[in-house]
């Protein structure tokens, strides 16, 4: 999805952490047997969540030329559990 604007990104941010919260509850349905690995891959997801808006910026012309981000191109990491 493209965002037009950091608020707009920083929303589905939040809603996607809020989202995931319940993955770190001690009591959430994962598999026991993958409980290590799915807890690190729960943290790797929300930090990169945390850090998203890192060098993003929503004008265009900030970022053609440098290291910037422009916010329209950022998409938001996906959530994949092991099988």
């Amino acid at each position: 999805m493209a965002y037009s604007n950091l608020s707009d990104l920083r929303a589905a941010r939040d809603a996607a952490l809020k989202d995931s919260d319940f993955w770190v509850l001690p009591d959430s349905p994962i598999n026991p047997e993958f409980r290590e690995v799915s807890d690190v891959v729960i943290k790797l997801y929300r930090q990169q969540l945390r850090d998203i808006t890192v060098g993003v910026t929503d004008t265009k012309s900030e970022s053609e030329g440098t290291s910037l981000t422009f916010v329209e191109d950022v998409e938001l990491p996906t959530l994949m559990f092991p099988h």
